[in-house]
């Protein structure tokens, strides 16, 4: 037997015929709450360890009606923000026994397919940060019993729950670091690609601006990037020159940090004397003493916690009414503001 098991995993077989029971009874030692006498399941446990061997989860759970598995849709995770995202979700999925499975939708990928790959493995929920699902999908989850729980992705959909931040409220704070902070000439740099979130809240700052009566200079950028920020210092810097700017919204923290080198370091324009600058979503970086920037704080991890909490509590409550949990923001005042509008 010593030199089969060193060509070949231990099996379930191996352990039974170790122990002297039932293959059966081996599964039900290594199932919560199956019915076994706790001698015979330490004996089992024993054995298991001695061979080497070890429960096949993934087959297991597409044998059962669900597995222990989470799809978790992201793209853009080379940026810090959906870095952190995706880091939340998976410490507060390996918390409560659940094993994250990444699903990358980059480059306008249909999520359609990626989700219906992955439905094969008896899923226990797909939580989406990247791309509002098409109604097609949210059914053949649901078809699947499968729970779905979407993350600023649009607003609520029957057969989803929701988290998401408060747009509106995000726009307003960026709007009023600024005017508090004494500015009369309002800019604002987003991606032309539009997206729920950053479209949300920048048409919320655009608002508020125009209810204050203030015109505003929109600027576009190629996406969200810190390179496109830098990128868009050119025509920034013109507009500052020429007095048409004397404060900036980004639409983005990384947008923030590229105009801060574009401007500051690269073209020598102080900030916050000659312009003001508030980003949004305050990531790591924004903290960084070499940028100290001003922004608008959305709290990713409670976030991603709460969508873990939907995504469980649908599992075990199926038939329980959807629900959307909003988050508020938090300004946070740095270098890149003259002061705390408070």
């Amino acid at each position: 037997m010593g030199a089969d098991r060193n060509n070949r995993a231990p099996t379930s077989f191996d352990v039974a015929r170790s122990v002297g029971v039932s293959r059966s009874t081996v599964s039900r030692a290594f199932t919560e709450g199956a019915r076994i006498s706790p001698e015979v399941r330490a004996r089992i446990l024993d054995a298991a360890d001695a061979l080497g061997y070890r429960v096949n989860a993934l087959a297991r759970g597409l044998q059962a009606r669900q597995s222990n598995l989470v799809g978790v849709v992201a793209s853009r995770l080379d940026t810090p923000f959906r870095a952190l995202q995706v880091r939340c979700l998976a410490q507060n999925l390996l918390r409560e026994g659940m094993n994250p499975l990444l699903l990358v939708a980059d480059g306008g990928e249909d999520i359609r397919a990626l989700i219906q790959n992955i439905l094969a493995y008896n899923l226990s929920g797909v939580i989406i940060t990247s791309d509002t699902p098409s109604p097609e999908v949210i059914e053949a989850c649901n078809r699947a019993e499968v729970p779905v729980v979407m993350i600023n992705r649009g607003p609520a959909s029957a057969g989803a729950d929701t988290v998401c931040m408060d747009l509106d409220a995000g726009g307003r704070a960026a709007f009023e670091m600024l005017a508090g902070a004494g500015v009369k000439r309002f800019g604002l740099l987003a991606p032309a690609q539009k997206t729920y979130s950053v479209t949300g809240r920048t048409n919320a700052f655009l608002a508020c601006c125009e209810q204050a009566g203030h015109r505003v200079l929109r600027l576009g950028s190629d996406d969200q990037s810190h390179a496109a920020g830098k990128a868009a210092c050119d025509a920034l810097y013109a507009e500052i020159a020429a007095g048409r700017i004397d404060g900036l919204f980004c639409a983005t923290d990384l947008l923030a940090l590229g105009v801060l080198d574009g401007l500051r370091h690269d073209r020598g324009v102080e900030i916050p004397a000659v312009v003001q600058i508030v980003g949004f979503d305050d990531i790591e970086q924004a903290s960084w003493s070499p940028y100290d920037l001003s922004t608008v704080r959305q709290d990713i991890c409670s976030q991603a916690h709460a969508a873990v909490e939907l995504a469980l509590a649908r599992r075990a409550e199926p038939g329980r009414p959807f629900e959307t949990r909003t988050f508020g923001l938090q300004k946070i005042f740095r270098s890149t503001t003259r002061q705390d509008a408070g």
